[in-house]
């Protein structure tokens, strides 16, 4: 713990490059910003407004985060960060190491826990989350994180067996038949159920996901999201906080997958893009009374005729 001469020592110091008053100019005081002041505080609004992070970025935050007993009222966060949440879209080619991490618990069916929030259900994972940048923000409200992925989810609402049931049905249907092969229908059927559920292609390779954080350190946190808020423009209430982690070293956290992002997570990497085995673990996990691959192929056949 540091004493307080040490205390009034980095007062002091802070107070020399800042000021009394941090970032006085934005924040409409009297006290003006210091040369110094102005380059950090320009670094900061860069990543905010535009997500383009300054290279001395990390450095500014290091520094600032030592001084959050100087400034608390910009930079200690104000909300309980005992748990954070972050929405964001990665893809199955991704180097950062969370795409292989995903492949993994979805071939090793880690996904165990089923929730519905906002009329959307949800898989939840445990993964070891290996950050994109060395600085990233994060919310202290799941609902921001929610509100992103269902943005980025871009599905139709509604339920999955229904919507199944209602393309298989199409698909089986004499007039629906184009192909020589009943794996190819059912691949086509693939699509068309995709298709409906928002997508352009079933082996998209981009998901939707929302990240659940637990007992972050608190040395690596800062900013009061009254001041993020502010900086993002009127109106905007995102309870916001941002991390440092110079190291970018992986941590284990969960993982929330939207439901149809999880089916074809399923089907690109559990199954290969093999339609059959999909199909198959469709029928076995959300409706019994789809017909088994061998009735599916026979009612095909018999439909071709």
């Amino acid at each position: 713990m540091k004493s307080f001469k040490q205390y009034i020592k980095e007062s002091n110091d802070a107070i020399a490059k800042f000021g009394n008053v941090l970032f006085g100019d934005f924040r409409g005081k009297k006290e003006s910003d210091t040369d110094y002041e102005f380059k950090v505080f320009n670094a900061i609004q860069s990543y905010v407004r535009d997500a383009m992070i300054v290279r001395e970025l990390p450095n500014y935050l290091e520094e600032l985060i030592a001084l959050k007993r100087v400034y608390p009222d910009v930079l200690e966060p104000e909300n309980d960060t005992s748990v954070l949440y972050r929405g964001m879209v990665i893809n199955d080619y991704a180097k950062n190491g969370i795409a292989a991490e995903i492949k993994n618990a979805i071939v090793n069916d880690a996904f165990t826990h089923e929730a519905i929030h906002n009329k959307m259900k949800y898989f939840r994972g445990k993964i070891n989350y290996y950050p994109l940048n060395q600085v990233e923000s994060w919310s202290t409200d799941e609902k921001v994180a929610w509100r992103f992925a269902k943005f980025q989810y871009r599905s139709k609402m509604g339920d999955a067996a229904k919507r199944f049931q209602k393309h298989l049905k199409k698909v089986t249907s004499p007039g629906f038949i184009k192909n020589n092969t009943y794996l190819d229908n059912l691949r086509e059927f693939l699509d068309e159920y995709m298709l409906e559920s928002g997508y352009f292609d079933s082996y998209d390779n981009e998901y939707a996901v929302v990240l659940e954080f637990y007992k972050p350190k608190k040395n690596q946190l800062i900013f009061n999201s009254k001041f993020l808020n502010k900086l993002l423009g009127a109106g905007t209430s995102e309870k916001e906080v941002m991390r440092l982690d110079k190291s970018k070293s992986p941590v284990p956290m969960h993982i929330w997958v939207p439901e149809i992002e999880y089916l074809k997570m399923t089907l690109n990497n559990k199954f290969k893009r093999d339609p059959r085995k999909f199909y198959e673990f469709f029928r076995e996990h959300y409706d019994e009374s789809l017909p088994t691959l061998e009735e599916l192929k026979k009612m095909l056949k018999e439909n071709r005729r």
